[in-house]
């Protein structure tokens, strides 16, 4: 039978990969002692799948994992479907707007310009 285990503060070294969600990702934060120079150390990577889904908020919390220098790659299609906000404030306030739309959008995606940083397929094999 498959069990789900949150390692403490100390066993996350000897692990090469650390999945989960980006709201679980809390929970891997709070178990760190605040200013842990572990937690500041950890992650070199942080893949958000679905960013095109993914509020900017929500995607914060595993950004925060990541050590100084540390590469965050958003993957997803802000042409699909976007972050479901049900809230109307909320969606006026920007959050119905995903963190991948926000950097396309910030970063000239799709430009000659800023190809290396932000870039879309041009044919997808499905």
């Amino acid at each position: 039978e498959a069990e789900w285990l949150i390692p403490l503060a100390h066993e996350f070294e000897k692990y090469r990969l650390v999945l989960c969600t980006c709201s679980f990702a809390a929970t891997v934060f709070s178990s760190f002692q605040w200013g842990s120079p572990t937690l500041t150390t950890l992650f070199s990577h942080c893949f958000v799948d679905e960013a095109g889904q993914t509020m900017e908020p929500e995607a914060w919390i595993p950004l925060c994992l990541l050590r100084p220098g540390g590469k965050p790659l958003f993957i997803g299609d802000h042409k699909q479907l976007g972050s479901t906000v049900h809230n109307p404030f909320a969606s006026k306030m920007g959050l119905d707007t995903s963190i991948q739309e926000r950097l396309w959008t910030a970063l000239g995606g799709g430009s000659q310009a800023n190809a290396t940083s932000c870039f879309g397929l041009v044919k997808a094999y499905r």
